[in-house]
């Protein structure tokens, strides 16, 4: 998979299709993907910086920056402070939007207006000019690309499988246990269903405060997200990321961010659902 093809990955279809349409047959050339809101899109092919007529929506661009956080903005917080994202294959992501500032120092970015994606190239014969010893430059090549390797994360959807099924069972494994615990102490199954609910929202949200359920997420993928603790945590982290622009502005605003589109979507299915339920009743 070529470096282009990597970062492709992160776009919507539509911003794929262009930027290919645009490109032609100067893949190997193109340096930077430049996305503006609602602003026109930029390619920069070699020394060329390129103005197409295809308009980026906001919409997109925040697309594109949640797939680059692993739909977790949270536990990019440290990095979009610094302004930047490392991707995989050792593109970085270049980050533009409004600054909250405590004590001088950076400790959120917001409003989101640009990103700026930085393709990795490989130069070869880019520093002969300063290293002289030719032998000593390919060694250097040969411990970069090593490097790269090493750093860059291998994906195996058979093993991403396996674990997003460990890790939901797990939740679910816990759940049981709250579920059991409560029927030994005489509840009934709604009030035991409310407790085992409460509790795994509460555990979800104390993991989330303590930056540890992006890493569950990160091992778990899918299955952290799928159970009612996944839901908590997209919550909590909103609230967390942007508590600092207060209550009404910030946590009032932006705490149903990742979740709101959730319990849009799952209200809209489950009333299509009940029509097609009730059409079916009505068949004699």
């Amino acid at each position: 998979m070529s470096e282009l093809e990597i970062v492709l990955e992160y776009l919507p279809i539509t911003l794929r299709k262009e930027i290919i349409s645009n490109i032609g047959t100067e893949e190997d050339k193109i340096e930077e993907i430049r996305l503006r809101s609602n602003k026109r899109l930029c390619l920069k092919i070699g020394q060329e910086t390129m103005l197409t007529e295809y308009i980026v929506s906001q919409q997109e661009l925040l697309q594109t920056f949640e797939k680059i956080c692993e739909n977790s903005i949270y536990s990019y917080r440290r990095q979009i402070c610094e302004g930047f994202i490392t991707i995989r294959g050792g593109n970085r992501v270049g980050i533009v939007g409004s600054g909250v500032i405590e004590n001088g120092q950076i400790i959120n970015i917001n409003y989101i207006s640009s990103l700026n994606i930085r393709i990795a190239r490989q130069q070869i014969g880019c520093s002969q000019k300063v290293m002289s010893d030719n032998n000593l430059s390919q060694k250097k090549q040969k411990q970069y690309e090593e490097y790269v390797k090493a750093v860059t994360p291998v994906h195996s959807l058979p093993l991403n499988m396996c674990k997003a099924f460990f890790t939901g069972g797990v939740i679910c494994v816990v759940g049981q246990v709250i579920l059991n615990y409560a029927d030994t102490l005489g509840l009934d199954k709604d009030t035991a269903g409310s407790w085992c609910s409460l509790i795994l929202i509460l555990f979800s949200v104390i993991l989330t405060g303590c930056n540890l359920y992006s890493k569950i997420g990160r091992f778990g993928g899918a299955g952290s997200l799928v159970p009612i603790t996944g839901f908590a945590n997209s919550v909590a982290s909103s609230a967390i990321e942007y508590k600092a622009e207060g209550q009404v502005f910030g946590i009032g605003c932006k705490i149903f961010t990742i979740a709101g589109p959730v319990i849009l979507y799952g209200i809209l299915s489950s009333w299509i659902l009940g029509v097609i339920y009730y059409l079916f009743t009505m068949i004699p």
